[in-house]
């Protein structure tokens, strides 16, 4: 992204901020991740940089301005988590013989291009709790969760999940509630407010607005919080089997090269006698063995191993993602449709706050009246015939 060092720390937060809106709607393709991580780790840095937190400030010392850049580590790490790593496209198999180097070498692993990636997001993480916990912005619950030695029981950590989703509803609706109390104070400002204002909804910062913003951040923070002590174990646990994947992945023998490109040669020139006698006056060459070394041409020990692994192949498709990660995406599903659905919830109510008492009866009287037409258009059992009649 062209210029994103020429951005100052409001800037640069705000551009990270709609990034990570982006990414966790679901709306943001491969460019727009890449972009959000620049700009986001550009805001880190400049954080760090300008000393925006004294390490001895807690969270009564910290301006109301200032609160929301203790959340840039915490986007980042949300971003960078989401960035995909595309395996190269390998031209040809194992069998493909070309030049002298035996074929170019294995494709690029893409596990070790995750890895990286796993470990910055689980190092912003981490970055962001320990901000927290220094400025005392850790509840009593999320300090004894985060002090805690190893994993907690199954009754524990579902105990904790359970208390975390309530929790999170509940600051999810506390949020809307202050975004639906800014949005009236801003049209009843923009109701009062006389012909000459140039910009009536610019007017002087209330103590009850800069009250409600705090409550906001705050809130936020909580809840960004309770997401990283979730993802946590999660980032220790995919490092973790990226590290065994490449372990396994370097103890794998790998067939010697030069003994696949002799192969083709040696079987070539062993039936150019036709499976008679050789070119040096020797024994014959069974027809037999000349075909099953012609069968393993193409790929040598390579082939050799890759049939030995499909012998116990499963025959089913195997899955694509954990039962933790199909959860998560029900989870933000839920989120999504709660919001809607409450969205549509508020619309209505502030639709019929606006409507007098005659209007709603009006209304319910024409919401009757349509379904009475629709019943005499369409009488019970119309669509029946003999061959579906109505049981």
């Amino acid at each position: 992204m062209e210029g994103v060092e020429e951005l100052t720390l409001h800037a640069a937060f705000a551009r990270g901020q709609l990034a990570y809106a982006q990414v966790t709607s679901g709306a943001a393709d491969a460019e727009t991740v890449a972009a959000g991580v620049t700009v986001l780790r550009h805001c880190v840095a400049l954080v760090d940089r300008a000393g925006v937190f004294s390490s001895n400030e807690t969270k009564d010392d910290i301006a109301t301005s200032d609160l929301k850049f203790v959340l840039a580590p915490f986007y980042l790490a949300e971003v960078v988590s989401r960035t995909r790593t595309t395996p190269p496209v390998v031209v040809g198999g194992e069998g493909s013989s070309g030049g002298s180097g035996g074929g170019g070498g294995p494709p690029s692993d893409p596990g070790a291009a995750r890895l990286p990636i796993v470990a910055e997001a689980a190092e912003n993480t981490e970055l962001f709790l320990a901000m927290c916990e220094r400025h005392d912005l850790l509840s009593k619950e999320s300090r004894e969760t985060r002090e805690r030695e190893g994993a907690a029981n199954q009754a524990t950590a579902r105990a904790e999940k359970v208390a975390r989703f309530k929790r999170d509803k509940a600051i999810r609706l506390l949020i809307e509630e202050l975004e639906l109390g800014r949005r009236r104070r801003r049209e009843d400002a923009l109701a009062n407010a006389d012909w000459d204002d140039e910009d009536p909804e610019c007017a002087d910062v209330t103590p009850q607005d800069e009250e409600e913003e705090r409550q906001r951040w705050m809130l936020l923070l909580e809840d960004a919080v309770q997401k990283s002590l979730d993802a946590q174990p999660q980032y220790a646990l995919e490092m973790e089997m990226l590290r065994n994947r490449e372990a396994l992945s370097a103890a794998r023998p790998q067939p010697p090269p030069r003994q696949q490109q002799q192969a083709p040669q040696v079987i070539g020139q062993l039936g150019s006698a036709g499976g008679g006698r050789n070119d040096a006056g020797g024994v014959a060459i069974p027809r037999e063995l000349l075909a099953a070394l012609g069968s393993l041409q193409g790929g040598g020990m390579g082939s050799r191993e890759r049939m030995k692994s499909e012998v116990f192949r499963p025959s089913h498709s195997l899955p694509t993602m954990t039962i933790e990660e199909a959860g998560e995406i029900e989870y933000q599903e839920l989120v999504e449709r709660t919001a809607r659905e409450a969205g549509r919830k508020m619309q209505r109510e502030r639709e019929e706050a606006l409507m007098t008492r005659d209007e709603i009866d009006d209304a319910e009287l024409a919401k009757k009246r349509a379904w009475d037409e629709f019943t005499d258009d369409n009488p019970f059992g119309a669509g029946n015939n003999k061959l579906r009649p109505c049981s």
